[in-house]
C-alpha cells in the first residue's frame, strides 16, 4: 500500500511540474519543437504549432518527420544546423526567411538535449520573430549611412572655401613680396 501511495504522489507530482512547464512554453511568442535524431517531433508549444499553421497550412503534430515543416529553400541549411546540434553543438544566429511574398527574420537557437544518464534525446529548434529589431537596427544603419554622407558633404564644401581663401592669402602674400622688391 506504501509503495503505491508514494508512486501515485510521485506521478501527481510529476504532472504537475509538467504541466507548469507547459503553461510557461505555451504563454511565450517564442517558437519551441523538440525533435530526435531521426527528424521526428517530440514536443511543440502552441506558438510553434500556430507558426506553422501560417505557413504550411496543417499544425504540429508529435510523431510528425519535421522534414514537412522545413521550407524547401531552407532545408539544406536546416540540416547542415542540425547535424552540428547533434554533435553536441549550441548553435544561435539571425535569418532572414522567406515564405511566399513575405519575410521574417528570427532569431534561432539550436540546443542538444539530453537524458540525465548523458544520452541524446535530440534537439530543440527556438525561434523567435525579430522582425520589428531588425527593421529599426536597418533604419538606424540607413540614417547613419546618410549622416556619412552629409558629413563627407559638408566637408568636401568646407574644403573648397578653406583652399579659395588659403589661394587668396598666398596671392596677397606674394603682391606684399612683390611690392617689397619694388
Amino acid at each position: 500500500g506504501h509503495d503505491i501511495t508514494e508512486a501515485q504522489r510521485v506521478n501527481q507530482l510529476l504532472r504537475l511540474s509538467e504541466n507548469k512547464l507547459r503553461a510557461i512554453l505555451d504563454s511565450t511568442s517564442d517558437n519551441y519543437v523538440l525533435i530526435s535524431p531521426e527528424y521526428k517531433i517530440l514536443s511543440f508549444n502552441k506558438q510553434a504549432s500556430r507558426v506553422s499553421e501560417f505557413v504550411f497550412g496543417k499544425p504540429l503534430e508529435v510523431g510528425a518527420n519535421m522534414d514537412d515543416f522545413i521550407l524547401p529553400m531552407d532545408k539544406e541549411d536546416f540540416y547542415a544546423d542540425t547535424r552540428r546540434a547533434l554533435n553536441g553543438e549550441c548553435l544561435h544566429f539571425e535569418r532572414e526567411i522567406f515564405y511566399g511574398d513575405e519575410s521574417s527574420w528570427i532569431e534561432v537557437y539550436y540546443i542538444p538535449v539530453y537524458e540525465e544518464d548523458g544520452t541524446l534525446v535530440g534537439f530543440t529548434f527556438n525561434s523567435i520573430n525579430i522582425s520589428e529589431r531588425k527593421s529599426s537596427e536597418l533604419k538606424i544603419l540607413e540614417q547613419n549611412n546618410r549622416l556619412k554622407q552629409i558629413t563627407w558633404q559638408q566637408s568636401h564644401e568646407l574644403r573648397r572655401h578653406v583652399v579659395n581663401v588659403m589661394g587668396l592669402y598666398n596671392i596677397i602674400k606674394l603682391d606684399e613680396q612683390y611690392r617689397d622688391w619694388e
